[in-house]
Parts: structure tokens; C-alpha cells; sequence
């Protein structure tokens, strides 16, 4: 009965999203990938690329098909966008069912977790190419996981490595899977010096040799790689900023990743009894990737640092987690409480323009989180001994 709730609340969420903003399945970015598929099916009314989308062919692959058979652009974008979601939630729902054996609903939430993120709820319905990345991300988190906890034969390295190679060509993002399995085996403490290193030369041959095939490939055709399209966009750096902190836009926009879902991580870190080894992997690489994304990357944006998701999920899912553990129904309120006021936010500040809801909402809710916390530690401080 749990499973068909979840279930149905997660394709009603869904459906609910691409409902109400269904305005912004247009996005700013979305005629240079449309224009990129022109390109490809040798339209004249093509232009240049000149955000190098070519640069990443693959996640133009499955639109210029369903073009090619009577698409429209922008529809064939979000049809793939659509089933990358899909794909996504597959994924998750697979490699937490391997944390949370016995609490199946734990995994369910975290899929709900994930899409009340007001980055899944704009962009993961737009006519974009975000989503197969991240679904891809997820895909290949699972299958390192699946090596390392079944011991697969080694060969399941290379196809690894090949794997991550070619998801380059559909976006760069793809390398916060490279994060996980670098951090995994680093941390294994069950292999030696000597078979660490065989596994990254295992891992890193192939990627490696893949990759450079790609870029000579595009660079070929196109005249230029997905190097070429980095150093584009990163630079006049400062520009971007437009005499604001970039400190500030980091954490503005970085909040808004998993908006009031962020309280679960205090939960994590104060609640959580005993730590797992997957625990070290996870918390480890969240900190590594947020303390270099400034200064690897110009645009502060909550869409693209939304690709260490992988890393925050599992944090905040440990989060829910840990309460749920301590109340099970505060723990099931405080997510239906999440994703409303998730919803609320996303819709005040991309469709409302209300502004300052973020931080109104943050205050609100950390205070209710905070009252209830006392109240039950008060409550259980005068409860008679029998």
C-alpha cells in the first residue's frame, strides 16, 4: 500500500509541476540547443553554434531523431528530458534500496526529496539537456557501487571508464561521478596501494583514451571540443557578478539547490548514530565539490551545481533518516512540509517574483523545526519513571 501512495505522489508531483510552469519550459538556453539540432539535420535556417553545443553531441542524439520523424525541437528536448527523470528516479531508487533494506519508505522519500528540489521542479521539465547528464551521473554512481560491493571482474573497470568517457559527450557533469568512484577507492580500505592503483589506470585508461578521440572527432567536424566551449564560458569571469560578492551568489544560489530540504543536514550530522563506510565517501565529496566549485566555474547557478546531487541527497535523505528513526510521523510531516513550502518558493521566485521568500521561508521553518525539537526534548525530560 506504501509503495502505490508513493507511487501515485510522485507522479502527481510531477504532473503538478509541468502543469504550473509549464511557462518556463523555454528557457533562456533553449534555442542554442534547438539551433544545434538545426545543424544536424543540415536545416538553412540554422545559424552558428556559438555556444558550442556540438561540442557535447550525445544529448542531441534521441531530439534530432524525434525530429527527424516529426518532433518539434523544443518538444523532442522535453520528451528526453522527461525520460531522463525517469531514468533518474530508477536509479536512486535502486542504490538506496541497498542502504535502506528494511525501510523501504525511506527510499521512497528521498525520491520525493529529490523532486521537490526547485531545480527538478523548473528545469527537469524544460527544453533543456540537463536531465540526461544527471540521470546518466546516477547511473553510473549505482554501477561503481554495484563493483565495488559485489566484486565484479575487473573488466567491469574499463566499461566504467568507457562509460563516463562517452557521458562527457553528453555533459560535463558527468565527472561528479568521477568524484564518487576516485573518493571510493581511496577510501577502501580492503585493497592495497598496488590494487588502487591498478583500478584508476583500469578506469582512467579507457576514459582517457575515449575522451581524446571525442575531442580530436569534434574538432574535426566542428572546429572545436568541449575544452574550447570551458575556456569560452569562463571567460570575463568577474563580469558575471555585475559588482555583487560572488561569495554571496554562491551561497544564495547554492540554498537554492535543495532549498528547505538543507535542515535535514544538521539531523544528519547531530542524529545519525554510528557512521558507515559509504557515509565517509559521501560527506567527503560534498564538502570537496562545494569548496571548489567557485573556483573551477564562473556562473553561479543553481541548475549547474545541481549536479552534485548525488552527494547532497544522500546527506539529507541520512538526515530524514535519523529523525524518522527518533519520530517516524514528525519525520513524514516535516517532508510533506518540505515540499510545500519547496513549491512555494520555486513558485515565488521563478513565476511570482516575490522576493526574499527563500530566506523568509528558511527563518519560518527553522524556528518551527527548532520549537518542535525543544517541545519533545522538554516532554520526554518529564516523563514519569514507571
Amino acid at each position: 500500500m506504501k509503495a502505490h501512495f508513493y507511487t501515485l505522489s510522485i507522479v502527481l508531483w510531477c504532473l503538478l509541476c509541468i502543469w504550473i510552469f509549464a511557462p518556463l519550459q523555454v528557457q533562456t538556453d533553449t534555442p542554442s540547443f534547438i539551433n544545434a539540432i538545426q545543424i544536424l539535420l543540415e536545416d538553412p535556417n540554422a545559424t552558428i553554434d556559438r555556444l558550442m553545443r556540438l561540442s557535447k553531441p550525445l544529448s542531441l542524439v534521441l531530439p534530432t531523431f524525434l525530429v527527424y520523424f516529426g518532433f518539434s525541437a523544443t518538444m523532442a528536448l522535453i520528451l528526453q528530458q522527461y525520460l531522463s527523470l525517469c531514468i533518474a528516479l530508477w536509479a536512486i531508487y535502486t542504490l538506496y534500496t541497498r542502504f535502506y533494506k528494511i525501510e523501504k519508505s525511506i527510499v521512497y522519500q528521498s525520491l520525493l526529496l529529490y523532486i521537490s528540489s526547485s531545480v527538478i521542479m523548473v528545469y527537469a521539465f524544460a527544453a533543456l539537456n540537463d536531465m540526461p547528464a544527471w540521470a546518466l551521473t546516477w547511473c553510473l554512481i549505482l554501477y561503481a557501487h554495484q563493483i565495488f560491493t559485489y566484486k565484479q571482474p575487473f573488466l567491469h573497470y574499463v566499461v566504467w571508464g568507457i562509460i563516463a568517457a562517452l557521458g562527457m559527450f553528453i555533459k560535463e557533469s558527468i565527472l561528479v561521478a568521477g568524484v564518487y568512484v576516485f573518493l571510493a577507492i581511496l577510501l577502501n580500505k580492503n585493497k592495497s596501494f598496488l590494487q588502487k592503483t591498478q583500478i584508476y589506470i583500469a578506469i582512467g585508461l579507457p576514459f582517457l583514451l575515449i575522451l581524446s578521440l571525442g575531442f580530436y572527432t569534434t574538432k574535426i567536424i566542428w572546429g572545436y571540443h568541449i575544452l574550447d566551449w570551458m575556456e569560452f564560458n569562463n571567460q570575463d569571469k568577474m563580469l558575471l557578478y555585475k559588482g555583487e560578492s560572488w561569495l554571496k551568489l554562491y551561497i544564495m544560489h547554492f540554498a537554492r539547490v535543495f532549498d528547505l530540504a538543507w535542515l535535514y543536514l544538521p539531523l544528519a550530522i547531530f542524529l545519525k548514530k554510528g557512521v558507515r563506510h559509504f557515509d565517509y565517501i559521501y560527506a567527503i565529496g560534498a564538502l570537496i565539490l562545494f569548496l571548489i566549485y567557485p573556483f573551477v566555474w564562473a556562473y553561479m547557478l543553481e541548475r549547474i551545481m545541481f549536479m552534485f546531487a548525488p552527494f547532497y541527497l544522500y546527506l539529507l535523505t541520512l538526515g530524514q533518516y535519523s529523525l524518522s528513526q527518533k519520530n517516524k510521523k514528525w519525520a513524514n510531516y516535516s517532508l510533506y512540509a518540505i515540499m510545500l513550502g519547496n513549491f512555494l518558493i520555486s513558485y515565488g521566485t521563478y513565476l511570482g517574483d516575490w522576493k526574499g521568500i527563500l530566506w523568509y521561508m528558511y527563518g519560518f521553518y527553522a524556528l518551527v523545526f527548532l520549537y518542535i525539537g525543544i517541545k519533545k526534548g522538554m516532554a520526554k525530560k518529564h516523563i514519569p519513571s514507571s
